[in-house]
């Protein structure tokens, strides 16, 4: 069943701000805390895949639009990314470590991309390439990175039935299946890079590149990922939840 407020950090995508300066909001009681969601593309690194991350004003409702299209990076002659992301500013970090064996909560919508959104629908094949990914300035950086901070990253898909009839379904990704040795050419941890390195995946928990109560202590960021694949995409996002397990 859904845990109890005690048993959660919430980070809903958007907030009930009219503005789209694609506030977020990071809570553990009723006092709001608001931080800013920032969309990122390959051409930083040569690349000419292109998205956008807009918040959606429905009614009494509010979410986040992710949407756009990965393609080939020439010079890596793979797909590319985007990505929109959030970093908590002035030094602040939320504690995860109560949640380390359970995982994040995602309630989403997927659109078909052309189609017509709200998860009803539209033609064309569901998208395969979806990241999150958990910053902490104790995680490590994966081989050949370059991010401020290190980060935790798993894949997740939107295959399966909405659980609701507005097409909101919940998608849960366990801390203990995320890596912080991922790949810059492919966004996961089980491929080898082209220099030959083997990246390495949290298969038992115990790895040094799976999260741990340390790390999990400072979050402070998440970012969610098209990736490796290319294509068309849409997600829309209404939170993203720290959850314990069961």
């Amino acid at each position: 069943g859904s845990p109890a407020s005690a048993g959660r950090l919430t980070v809903p995508a958007v907030s009930p701000c009219t503005a789209v300066s694609l506030c977020t909001c990071v809570r553990r009681s009723s006092s709001p805390t608001f931080y800013k969601w920032s969309e990122q593309n390959d051409p930083v690194m040569g690349g000419q895949s292109s998205g956008n991350f807009s918040v959606v004003e429905q009614g009494s409702e509010s979410y986040g639009l992710f949407q756009g299209t990965v393609r080939n990076v020439s010079f890596l002659h793979a797909p590319g990314f985007c990505r929109f992301t959030t970093v908590f500013p002035g030094g602040k970090h939320e504690n995860a470590a109560e949640f380390l064996e359970g995982g994040l909560k995602i309630t989403l919508r997927h659109r078909h991309a052309g189609g017509h959104g709200g998860g009803h629908g539209g033609r064309g094949e569901e998208y395969q390439g979806f990241k999150v990914a958990v910053s902490s300035p104790g995680a490590s950086h994966h081989h050949g990175g370059h991010e401020l901070f290190g980060m935790y990253k798993a894949n997740f898909n939107v295959e399966g039935r909405p659980d609701s009839r507005d097409g909101w379904m919940d998608v849960l990704i366990p801390f203990r299946s995320m890596s912080s040795d991922w790949s810059d050419f492919t966004g996961e941890c089980a491929t080898k890079d082209p220099d030959g390195y083997q990246h390495k995946c949290c298969e038992t928990g115990r790895e040094p590149v799976c999260p741990n109560a340390k790390t999990m202590g400072t979050i402070n960021g998440f970012s969610i990922w098209a990736e490796g694949t290319a294509g068309d995409f849409a997600l829309e996002v209404k939170s993203i939840s720290a959850v314990r397990r069961g």
